[in-house]
C-alpha cells in the first residue's frame, strides 16, 4: 500500500507540474545570501522530467534521506506489519485518524497500481513519443 501511495504523489504530481501549477520560487546558491543578485529566485521548470533535472543535487539527497528515515522507522516496528497482518504500514502517520477497512485498502491497492502505470505511461511518453497509444498534454 505504501508504495501505492508514493505512486498516487508521483502521479499527481507530475500531472501537477506538467499543467504549470507546481512551479515554485527557490533562492539558488550564493545568490540568496550576498552577491550579485541577492533575493534572486529560480523557478524550475513546467516540464517534469527537466525540472527533475535542473533539480539541485542538495534536493535529491532530502528527498532518499527523509524517504529512508521513514522506511527505516516502519521496518523497524515490532511486530513486523508483514508477520502481524497489518498491511496498513503508515497508520501511525495517518493524521487525520482515518481507519480503513479491507475494502478501502483494496481500493487503494488498486488505485495504487494504476498510479503504478501511470507514472510509467508519462516517463515513456517522455522518452520515446509515440509509445504510449493516447495523446497526452
Amino acid at each position: 500500500i505504501k508504495h501505492g501511495r508514493v505512486a498516487m504523489l508521483a502521479a499527481t504530481g507530475w500531472m501537477v507540474q506538467k499543467n504549470g501549477l507546481g512551479i515554485i520560487p527557490y533562492p539558488v546558491g550564493e545568490s540568496m545570501f550576498s552577491g550579485e543578485g541577492a533575493g534572486e529566485l529560480h523557478t524550475l521548470s513546467s516540464d517534469p522530467y527537466t525540472a527533475a533535472m535542473e533539480l539541485p543535487g542538495a534536493g535529491w539527497w532530502q528527498m532518499f534521506f527523509t524517504a529512508g528515515c521513514i522506511e527505516l522507522w516502519t521496518e523497524a516496528q515490532k511486530p513486523h506489519y508483514m508477520k502481524s497482518g497489518n498491511m496498513q504500514a503508515l497508520s501511525t502517520f495517518d493524521g487525520v485518524g482515518f481507519k480503513a477497512d479491507e475494502k478501502m485498502q483494496l481500493k487503494e491497492l488498486k488505485n495504487g497500481r494504476l498510479a503504478m502505470i501511470a507514472t510509467m505511461a508519462y516517463l515513456a511518453h517522455y522518452i520515446n513519443p509515440g509509445t504510449v497509444p493516447l495523446p497526452m498534454p
